[in-house]
């Protein structure tokens, strides 16, 4: 009996060891994979953003040539009181609104540009809702004035916070840098300055 005692505990131990040596590369196979499909979605994630935002920067170049009423301004009394400037109704940002809950998974430098960006987009959206409205169209001209003096200042404001967007992902994107943004926290970044802080500021 002693003699296959022996020889049988040294095939189980190893069988043992074989099992939990298995297991052990299983679980790092797993997780290698979770982080290349993670990697792969941040990119994802970026890109898409970049496009939408490069798409609304086309549209947003319209305020920075947009000019001032000035035969509407100098003209008869009766002219203003009739006018109203004409205001479009703002593109939906429907890639956003589909992404939105990736958004913790991008990097830091990434996250505060883009929603910075996108509040003010939401903010210039709702003011431009205001100006189409029938309310609008009744009030005195030099409120109107101002009022649309004010929408081509935001509109001209998001042009610039999505510049910033852009390059943002561009420099992310052209390093690799697709840790996320909660892995990005637990790393004590010693002897850096801190960004200031936009606040989320919507502007005029």
């Amino acid at each position: 009996m002693d003699a296959w005692i022996g020889p049988a505990i040294v095939a189980a131990v190893i069988s043992s060891l074989v099992t939990v040596i298995g297991w052990w590369l299983n679980h790092r196979h797993e997780q290698h994979m979770d982080a290349a499909r993670r990697q792969e979605r941040i990119r994802d994630v970026q890109t898409a953003l970049r496009a939408e935002i490069r798409s609304h920067r086309h549209r947003l170049r319209l305020f920075d040539e947009a000019t001032r009423f000035d035969e509407v301004e100098h003209g008869p009394d009766s002219q203003r009181a009739e006018f109203t400037p004409f205001v479009p109704r703002e593109v939906e940002s429907f890639v956003f609104d589909a992404i939105v809950q990736d958004i913790p998974i991008l990097p830091t430098e990434v996250i505060d540009p883009v929603i910075v960006y996108y509040r003010q987009v939401q903010a210039l959206a709702q003011f431009a809702e205001d100006l189409r409205g029938d309310r609008f169209m009744t009030l005195e001209w030099p409120r109107k004035a101002a009022m649309h003096a004010d929408y081509i200042a935001m509109g001209v404001y998001a042009g610039t916070l999505a510049d910033a967007a852009i390059d943002a992902i561009d420099v992310t994107l052209a390093l690799g840098l697709f840790n996320s943004s909660g892995a990005a926290r637990s790393v004590p970044k010693s002897g850096s300055a801190a960004a200031p802080a936009s606040g989320g500021d919507v502007k005029p």
